[in-house]
């Protein structure tokens, strides 16, 4: 009773109190220390160093002790300079200059950030690292280590824009140009479409478990070993191929075989496809249309002792009840590629798309019954109409775009600084806005 009592005490002294103050509650005082140019770089700087472990588990054997790198930022009245030397114990200093943004939006200094703390990992000797040639993975991981910012997380969005804008249409790159052709850091767009491929490749080969084998430990050790090397192509295939074949060939099926052999660029174009595209960064409906086709071909026995490729629609005019082992197998690939293209249609396309790959299910699963074949087909009919449709819609929209949207505005990315990038933080930009927020004007 006498605790009941007290809190209607306490809640009549709140409200009492309540009705002469108004109470604001805040996290942060507007008189807050905001962070500088010394907190960017540090927290970039340790970025570089945490998924250089990551890349590099020192699983290899042989390998010398690693070479820890420490990270020096001049006092705000300092000049600063971007270089790495080295220190007592084993260790690398690497100096950052005073300004965040004159290192963290340089491509040049990335590239050379992530070969030092790369190298560093594998404790080969900071004076001979310049030997090392350019490579895709030192260009993936600056590019993934920068942009891997607060702003980009969990988001396709403009991540890659140049690579969607390619792979939507079915054009991607052959796994040896990324790896032989290594465009310098100062070379500008051609530059920066290149470091969207290197990333993705260098994702995709994280993703399928290459950097726990130690693959990236040999492989640039491999290069490091002989600087003169100008195959990485070959090395990559000979360190990385039977890794990739096991873990491609269970993902993917028959969809990555070439003549029944593994063939490592169908590989790249598939996991790009998954990095990139979605129901909201869809297919162009050309692509569409054309991996379709590719899908439904069913391989079957011909007359003469060989094999022939039919696609669904056929293959079901001759089939009656359940399918036989091998067929039901293809079958199954077939409706799992199905499956990642319906994610990766338009919206006008999914729902005709979506009744096709039922009717395909059925096919497996209960058989081939008298209607099977018509009712394949004319889902197929219906499912090409909206293509079509979509098609017309998309014509109608870029017309229009044509004629309301000013050019600059339409083509905006073309005419900035460096298409593609993003800047990790705008200092002045974040000091105009908390002070229009201060004075009222925003």
């Amino acid at each position: 009773m006498k605790l009941k009592l007290l809190i209607l005490i306490l809640l009549a002294a709140f409200c009492a109190d309540g009705r002469q103050r108004s109470y604001e509650f805040k996290f942060l005082d507007a008189d807050a220390a905001i962070p500088g140019d010394s907190y960017y770089s540090q927290t970039l700087a340790l970025r570089f160093r945490s998924i250089a472990r990551l890349v590099l588990p020192r699983v290899t054997g042989g390998l010398p002790g690693e070479q820890l790198c420490t990270f020096q930022i001049p006092p705000p009245d300092g000049k600063g300079s971007f270089r790495a030397e080295p220190d007592r114990g084993n260790k690398i200093q690497i100096f950052l200059p005073e300004r965040f943004s004159s290192w963290a939006e340089d491509p040049v200094r990335l590239e050379q950030m992530a070969r030092w703390t790369l190298l560093a990992r594998l404790g080969l000797p900071l004076n001979r690292q310049e030997r090392m040639p350019r490579s895709w993975l030192f260009a993936g991981v600056a590019r993934r280590t920068a942009s891997d910012s607060w702003r980009l997380q969990n988001l396709k969005f403009g991540r890659f824009p140049a690579a969607y804008a390619l792979a939507s249409h079915g054009v991607f790159p052959e796994l040896r140009d990324i790896l032989e052709t290594v465009p310098d850091a100062a070379d500008g767009f051609s530059r920066a479409v290149y470091e969207e491929w290197a990333q993705i490749l260098f994702e995709q080969c994280l993703r399928s478990g290459a950097g726990k084998q130690g693959l990236f430990e040999r492989y640039l050790a491999a290069i490091y070993a002989n600087p003169d090397i100008n195959h990485q192509y070959t090395l990559f295939r000979e360190l990385f191929l039977t890794h990739l074949t096991a873990y491609g060939k269970k993902k993917f099926g028959r969809f990555v075989l070439t003549d029944g052999a593994f063939d490592l660029d169908k590989w790249f174009r598939r996991e790009a496809e998954r990095m990139l595209l979605s129901r909201f960064l869809p297919m162009s409906v050309a692509y569409l249309e054309t991996s379709y086709r590719q899908a439904v071909g069913i391989s079957v026995k011909d007359g003469k002792g060989g094999t022939g490729t039919v696609p669904i629609t056929e293959l079901a005019k001759s089939l009656r009840g359940i399918p036989e082992m091998d067929l039901q197998l293809q079958l199954a690939e077939t409706l799992v590629r199905l499956t990642e293209l319906l994610y990766n249609s338009p919206p006008l396309v999914t729902e005709a798309f979506s009744s096709l790959i039922q009717e395909i299910t059925r096919l497996r699963s209960e058989g081939a019954g008298a209607r099977s074949a018509e009712n394949i087909a004319a889902a197929e009919k219906r499912f090409l109409r909206a293509l079509e449709i979509q098609s017309l819609t998309e014509n109608i929209l870029k017309e229009a775009e044509t004629r309301v949207i000013p050019v600059g505005a339409r083509y905006s990315l073309s005419f900035s600084e460096r298409a593609g990038s993003e800047k990790i933080t705008d200092r002045a930009q974040e000091i105009l806005d908390l002070y229009l927020q201060r004075t009222g004007m925003k």
